[in-house]
C-alpha cells in the first residue's frame, strides 16, 4: 500500500507540474484530460484545479477513449461538421447509455422467472437493500441511464459489505457464476 500511495503521489505531482507547463505556454482556462491515470482523479479534486478554471475528464478516459476521439476526429475535422458548444453539460453526465421503465423491468424479471419485489417508495427500498449488505448478500443495483465508461458511477454499482474481508472474494465467485439472480 505504501508503494502504491507513493506512486499515486509522484503520478499527481507529474500531472500537476505538466498542467502548470501547458498554462503558461498557453495561457487557456480550460484543460481536458484523459488516459487512465485522468480516470482515477474523477472521484475527487483533481490535482490540475487551481491551474486551470475548468477541468473536464471525458468519461471513457481509458482505451475507449481513443474511439471516441477518433470519431470527433472524424465527424469534426475529416467531414468538416461544425462545433456546437453547449454551456451546458451535453454528456448528461456521462449517462448516455439506455434507461428502462419499471414497466419493462419488471416483464424481463418475469419472462426469466426470476424471484423479485416491488416497494412503494425510495425509502422502503433503501432500507431493505441496506439489510441485505449488512447481511451479507451482494446486490446488483441499476437506475436510470447507463453510464458511458468503464467505471459505474452510480447508476450501474455492486453493492457489498466492504467491512467483509472476504468479500472481494464473494463477489469474484458470483461474476464467475454468471451472477444468476438468487431468492432475495
Amino acid at each position: 500500500m505504501d508503494i502504491a500511495a507513493s506512486i499515486q503521489k509522484v503520478i499527481e505531482e507529474i500531472m500537476l507540474r505538466a498542467a502548470r507547463h501547458v498554462h503558461a505556454q498557453t495561457g487557456l482556462k480550460n484543460l481536458c484530460l484523459a488516459g487512465r491515470c485522468a480516470q482515477l482523479r474523477r472521484q475527487r479534486a483533481h490535482p490540475t484545479r487551481g491551474t486551470f478554471e475548468n477541468v473536464w475528464v471525458q468519461p471513457a478516459a481509458g482505451d475507449a477513449g481513443g474511439a471516441l476521439g477518433v470519431a470527433q476526429f472524424i465527424w469534426h475535422q475529416l467531414l468538416d461538421q461544425p462545433r456546437r458548444p453547449r454551456p451546458t453539460d451535453s454528456e448528461q453526465g456521462a449517462l448516455l447509455g439506455p434507461s428502462y421503465d419499471e414497466r419493462r423491468v419488471c416483464a424481463a424479471l418475469e419472462q426469466t422467472g426470476a424471484v423479485f419485489d416491488r416497494f412503494d417508495s425510495d425509502q422502503s427500498l433503501c432500507d431493505h437493500v441496506a439489510g441485505l449488505v449488512a447481511d451479507g448478500r451482494v446486490v446488483g443495483w441499476f437506475q436510470g441511464r447507463m453510464e458511458f465508461g468503464p467505471r459505474a458511477l452510480g447508476s450501474r454499482s455492486i453493492l457489498a459489505d466492504a467491512r467483509r474481508t472476504d468479500m472481494q472474494n464473494v463477489i469474484i465467485q458470483l461474476s464467475r457464476e454468471g451472477s444468476r439472480p438468487r431468492d432475495s
